[in-house]
């Protein structure tokens, strides 16, 4: 394992393999805030000598005039274009669940259809019931969690999907997906096409 360094220590052997640190205490204020691990280690590759082969030359050393706010830049960039990916990523996915579980619950409106397997795919009954189970489990799961699915299954007797597709993660949401027949699976491409 290796051995704890301070950050004044990171920063020295950062130095001592070429790159360029300023001294005016940012670096060591961002390390403190950021983790060297994630801001070094994840971005060093670009800015470090390599053999003729393109692998790093040991000792690790860096190209000359690297520079730590460039390595910086780049972490923050990198976690820019993330945020900006998992938001849009959210918006899609809030999307979906609505489209599915509004075009689903239209065509198979009676309580609990997402449970049937006659109201999907034929060719895939192993691939339906996977999903059934899937479904079965997130109600089992939070039944009695303080929320809508106690709600639902106390008033109502069932839960409505447009309420369980909350509940499911987006590798959940693209199984039922896939189990669904492919008239639902144009319908749900259209409408989301057409919101684009």
């Amino acid at each position: 394992m290796k051995e704890y360094k301070t950050f004044n220590q990171q920063l020295t052997i950062l130095r001592n393999r070429g790159l360029i640190v300023p001294t005016d205490g940012k670096p060591k204020r961002f390390l403190e805030q950021e983790n060297y691990y994630n801001v070094i280690n994840g971005y060093k590759d670009l800015f470090l000598l390599k053999d003729t082969h393109g692998k790093p030359v040991e000792p690790e050393t860096y190209l000359s005039n690297a520079h730590f706010n460039e390595l910086k830049t780049l972490f923050l960039f990198d976690r820019e274009l993330r945020f900006l990916f998992l938001k849009y990523l959210l918006i899609f996915e809030n999307s979906f669940k609505t489209v599915i579980s509004h075009e689903f619950s239209r065509k198979y409106p009676k309580a609990n259809s997402y449970l049937d397997i006659a109201n999907y795919r034929e060719d895939d009954p192993k691939g339906v019931l996977k999903q059934i189970s899937i479904l079965t489990k997130t109600i089992h799961d939070n039944v009695g969690a303080k929320g809508a699915i106690k709600h639902y299954i106390e008033d109502h007797g069932s839960v409505p999907l447009w309420v369980l597709v909350n509940y499911l993660t987006i590798g959940n949401l693209s199984y039922l997906y896939g189990a669904l027949k492919d008239s639902e699976k144009i319908l749900s491409q259209n409408i989301m096409l057409k919101n684009i």
